[in-house]
C-alpha cells in the first residue's frame, strides 16, 4: 500500500510539472498573439491613412487631367483654325499692271462723326462680350444659388464681405453689424440642421486653406457661448493652426497632440478665453504624423468625455482637398460644416473636397458662404437686404473679438 501510494504521489507530482509546463507554453502564445495583434491594427491604422492619401491624390489627379484634356481640344481646334484662315489668305500673282493711277476728282476727307460712332459702338460691344466671357470662364461659387446648385447642398447662411476699412476684431464685436447678425442666423439656422437640433460635435472645415474656416468656428463659438452653453473649442489643424492667434493665445507648449499622444490630460490641455462660458484646446506642439494621431481611440474618447462637461463642442479642422485628417474628424462629430468663400472657393474642388467628407461618412448638414458681395453676384432682395438692416451704427469704438 505505501509503495503504491508512493507512485500516486509521484504520478500526482508529474501532473502538476505537466500542467505548469503547458500553463507557461499557452501564457506566452497569448502574449505573442496580443502582440501580433497590436501590430495589425497599427498597420491596419497606417494603411487607412495611406487609402485617405491616396483617394485625394487620384481625385486631384483626374481633375488635372481632364483639364489637360480641355487645353488640347481648345488648342487643336484653333491650330485646324489658324491653318484655314492661313489658307484663304494665300494670294497668287497675277498678269495685271497699273497703267496710270487713278485719280479722285476731290479729295478725300475723314468722316469724323460716323468714326466716332462706329468706334463707341464696337467699344461698347467689345466690353459687353468680354463681361460676358469673364463671366463664363469665372467658375468660382459666388452666390448662394452656385453653393446649392453645384453642391447640393442647404446654405446655412451667407456672411457679407466687409469693407476696405472694416476688421474682423471689429465687426465681430458689434452685435449691431451685419457681420454679427448674419452669424446669429447661422446659430439659429443650425438648429434645425438635424432632427436633434445644433450638432453637438461641429467640425468646420472647407476644400482648400484660407476660407474662413477659423473665423467661422470661433464666431460660432462665441455665439454659442452668448447663449448661456459652455462651449469647448477645439484647435484641430495639427499642421497649419491659425486659432490661437486670433484669441491671442501664443503659449502651444501643451495642447492636442500632447492629448491624442497621451503626454497630457483633458484638464491640462483646456485653456480658458477672455469670453465667458468658451474653454478652448490648442492644437499644441505640431506632430509628425497628425493623421495617425487623429484616426486613434484617444479623439473618440475626448469627445465623449467633453461631451459630458460641454453644452457645444466646435472643431476648428484643417481643410479637406490633400489631407486625411479632416475626413477623420468628419467620421467622428455629429455634424459637418463646409466653408465656401465666395472670393476664391472654385466648383471642382469644392465638390472634391464634398465627395471626399461623404466618402468617409460624415453627416454634412450645410454649408457657409462668407465673404459674400451681393451687389457685384446680382443676388436677390433677401441676403441684399436682410444683412444690411443693422448697420446703422456710428463710428464709435467697437468692442472687439479679439486682440490682434
Amino acid at each position: 500500500m505505501q509503495q503504491l501510494k508512493r507512485q500516486i504521489d509521484e504520478i500526482d507530482k508529474q501532473i502538476g510539472q505537466e500542467m505548469g509546463r503547458l500553463r507557461s507554453s499557452v501564457k506566452a502564445e497569448y502574449a505573442a498573439a496580443q502582440g501580433e495583434e497590436s501590430a495589425l491594427r497599427q498597420a491596419v491604422a497606417e494603411l487607412r491613412g495611406q487609402a485617405f492619401d491616396a483617394e485625394g491624390s487620384n481625385i486631384e489627379y483626374s481633375i488635372l487631367k481632364r483639364d489637360v484634356d480641355t487645353n488640347r481640344q481648345l488648342y487643336d481646334g484653333l491650330l485646324q483654325r489658324y491653318k484655314e484662315v492661313g489658307a484663304a489668305t494665300d494670294t497668287r500673282a497675277n498678269n495685271i499692271t497699273i497703267v496710270d493711277p487713278a485719280q479722285s476728282a476731290n479729295r478725300t476727307k475723314p468722316n469724323l462723326r460716323q468714326n466716332l460712332i462706329r468706334g463707341l459702338l464696337l467699344g461698347a460691344l467689345l466690353g459687353v462680350l468680354a463681361a460676358f466671357l469673364l463671366d463664363f470662364l469665372d467658375d468660382r461659387l459666388k452666390s448662394p444659388q452656385d453653393v446649392e446648385q453645384k453642391l447640393r447642398l442647404p446654405v446655412l447662411g451667407v456672411i457679407p464681405k466687409l469693407g476696405a476699412k472694416e476688421r474682423i476684431a471689429d465687426v465681430a464685436g458689434d452685435p449691431r453689424s451685419s457681420f454679427s447678425e448674419a452669424y446669429r442666423s447661422v446659430r439659429a439656422t443650425l438648429q434645425f440642421s438635424t432632427d436633434h437640433g445644433v450638432p453637438r460635435t461641429l467640425l468646420v472645415t472647407s476644400s482648400g486653406p484660407g476660407e474662413g474656416k477659423s473665423t467661422a468656428a470661433l464666431t460660432l463659438a462665441r455665439n454659442f457661448a452668448q447663449l448661456g452653453k459652455s462651449v469647448l473649442l477645439i484647435e484641430a489643424d495639427l499642421r497649419n493652426p491659425s486659432l490661437h492667434r486670433a484669441l491671442g493665445l501664443e503659449d502651444r507648449s501643451v495642447g492636442l497632440s500632447n492629448l491624442l499622444s497621451g503626454a497630457s490630460t483633458l484638464t491640462e490641455t483646456l485653456r480658458a478665453t477672455e469670453y465667458e462660458r468658451l474653454s478652448v484646446i490648442l492644437a499644441g506642439p505640431l506632430p509628425p504624423n497628425p493623421a495617425e494621431l487623429l484616426s486613434g481611440s484617444k479623439l473618440v474618447s475626448l469627445l465623449t468625455v467633453s461631451i459630458e462637461r460641454f453644452d457645444q463642442i466646435i472643431i476648428d479642422g484643417p481643410p479637406v482637398l490633400g489631407l486625411a485628417d479632416a475626413p477623420i474628424l468628419a467620421n467622428v462629430t455629429d455634424g459637418t460644416l463646409l466653408m465656401v468663400d465666395a472670393a476664391k472657393t472654385r466648383i471642382r474642388p469644392a465638390q472634391a473636397a464634398l465627395k471626399r467628407l461623404l466618402a468617409a461618412r460624415a453627416r454634412v448638414v450645410g454649408a457657409l458662404l462668407s465673404k459674400y458681395d451681393a451687389h457685384t453676384a446680382g443676388y436677390g432682395y433677401g441676403y441684399g437686404y436682410g444683412y444690411q438692416y443693422g448697420t446703422y451704427k456710428t463710428n464709435e469704438d467697437k468692442p472687439r473679438l479679439g486682440r490682434s
